[in-house]
């Protein structure tokens, strides 16, 4: 059992990471790098607000999803820490707030709203394919990076509001 945890914990911790790198990707002429959906256009970060890095993370913890927040919760907390201990990103801390969607649609678009008004540069989650459909318009209006590691809908693929939406996981 404690071999699956690490796997997770691992698996994760690189989901996050690939998160926060697409959210700091870009060349020094200001555009951004090409990736399978269109880039942010500006700044060194994904919405060039400012030079800090701040995550939201919205995952179910508390309702039936659960079992899925824990273990990439611990993998987004150990990307930051990692992250901030080798000087953090433009040399500032990546600061993250975590959110409980609780597996109810109301919640995650309530998160995804408040994380918007933060400026957070870059949302990682829902776990739920629905949850994420439930916020990405908010997150494509607002140009906020979303990534989820656990999204697998074919509906994402094609659909016109996924410009700044990543999963690490195949549909």
């Amino acid at each position: 059992m404690a071999g699956k945890t690490a796997r997770w914990r691992v698996g994760a911790g690189i989901a996050a990471g690939a998160v926060l790198l697409t959210a700091c990707t870009g060349s020094d002429d200001g555009s951004q790098d090409s990736t399978e959906n269109s880039a942010p256009e500006s700044g060194s970060l994904a919405t060039g607000r400012d030079d800090k890095l701040d995550v939201g993370f919205i995952y179910d913890e508390s309702g039936p999803l659960g079992f899925l927040g824990a273990p990439q919760r611990a993998g987004i907390e150990l990307a930051v820490s990692d992250i901030n201990a080798a000087g953090g990103v433009n040399g500032q801390d990546v600061t993250l707030a975590i959110g409980d969607e609780a597996g109810a649609p109301h919640i995650v678009r309530e998160l995804a709203a408040q994380f918007v008004n933060e400026n957070k540069d870059a949302v990682i989650g829902a776990a739920a394919s629905g949850m994420s459909q439930e916020f990405i318009q908010l997150l494509h209006d607002s140009r906020t990076v979303q990534c989820s590691g656990t999204n697998t809908s074919t509906s994402f693929t094609n659909q016109d509001n996924n410009t700044y939406y990543y999963r690490t996981v195949p549909p």
